[in-house]
């Protein structure tokens, strides 16, 4: 890496990428290219790609061995690593160690830390709580605004009477508006 220079390459490849949804991997892939050894998949499972993603992905009738082929490995192999990966790589946003959701998180609880599994609960509690508050607000600026549009909508009808001819009609709904929307005791 030194001789290649390849810190730098990939601090100025990743300046210059546009796709940010993958951090180091798309510098990786292309500044090292072809010059990796691929190891078996076991060593990099992603906890949130299963056979049936990978068919969505691929598009293809058996995406197991397409998978299998590109390692250059038996379709039993790779069966093995999506059953017990070695190494569970998380790519999703939600992870396990913040939200109870999570991608495998029955086998992330297994191996924790009691204390990481009461950090976990907490922060899904938390995240509950921020939707419950966000939602709240939603439906208090959907009143708010219902509220405001009818107060709008009756004081436009009050200066409608107020200025109308029909003085008969004008004291009597002027006596209503203010009995039941303006409280006055008179």
């Amino acid at each position: 890496m030194r001789e290649d220079n390849i810190t730098q390459k990939l601090i100025e490849y990743k300046k210059n990428d546009t796709d940010k949804s993958f951090m180091d991997q798309n510098a990786l892939n292309a500044i090292l290219g072809e010059k990796c050894l691929w190891i078996s998949p076991k060593f990099n499972m992603m906890a949130t790609c299963s056979p049936e993603t990978i068919y969505e992905l691929l598009k293809t009738e058996n995406s197991i061995q397409s998978i299998a082929n590109f390692y250059e490995i038996p379709e039993s192999e790779m069966q093995s690593a999506w059953k017990a990966p070695a190494i569970l790589h998380v790519t999703s946003e939600t992870k396990a160690w913040k939200n109870m959701n999570a991608a495998q998180i029955d086998e992330w609880l297994e191996y924790s830390l009691p204390d990481d599994s009461l950090k976990v609960a907490k922060n899904y509690c938390v995240s509950l709580k921020n939707d419950i508050e966000k939602q709240q607000n939603d439906f208090y600026i959907k009143v708010y605004e219902q509220i405001s549009n009818l107060q709008q909508q009756l004081n436009q009808t009050y200066s409608l009477l107020v200025n109308t001819r029909h003085r008969t009609l004008y004291g009597a709904c002027a006596w209503v508006f203010n009995k039941i929307f303006r409280h006055n005791k008179k």
